[in-house]
């Protein structure tokens, strides 16, 4: 904030609070991702299953849980990395959100729009699920995962707006 050129404090609080903001939103944004993060399994061994570091744009459905755990890291990874930028790319910042609004959608989907169905359901099966898959579905379906992937989404969206 020492930064701020004189120019810009002349133009009145309304003017520096947005700027403040605008600093700031990187940040929040950073510590979001850190908490989403702390409860997601973790990544895979490889990122190579959906276009590496790039997943392609038009993703309109996230097939599998095993799938949306790589889109959601690919896309945290993507995020953190414009954050530290000193010219982010605001078409890379839309592709993260667009992963993860598919990935919410998805969830949406696989629960058939009942959480506490899926959860029961994946309670029954859990057992008998085939490792990741297993454990990749229960955590996608949990609400505590869903509003740390919403609190990420608000977060980048208002900070793309700047």
């Amino acid at each position: 904030m020492a930064l701020i050129p004189d120019a810009d404090w002349e133009k009145g609080p309304e003017h520096i609070a947005r700027l403040i903001e605008e600093i700031r939103e990187p940040f929040i944004l950073k510590e979001r991702i850190a908490e989403l993060e702390a409860i997601l399994p973790e990544r895979g061994t490889s990122r190579l299953g959906i276009g590496g570091n790039n997943p392609p744009e038009g993703i309109d459905a996230v097939e599998t849980p095993q799938q949306a755990i790589t889109i959601i890291w690919t896309a945290l990874d993507d995020l953190k990395e414009e954050a530290d930028e000193e010219e982010p790319d605001p078409g890379k910042i839309k592709a993260a959100i667009a992963w993860l609004k598919a990935v919410l959608a998805s969830c949406a989907k696989w629960t058939g729009g009942h959480l506490d169905a899926g959860i029961r359901e994946a309670a029954k099966t859990g057992g008998k699920a085939a490792g990741a898959a297993g454990v990749a579905y229960v955590t996608l379906i949990q609400p505590e995962v869903q509003t740390a992937i919403t609190k990420v989404l608000e977060s980048a969206s208002k900070w793309l707006g700047y």
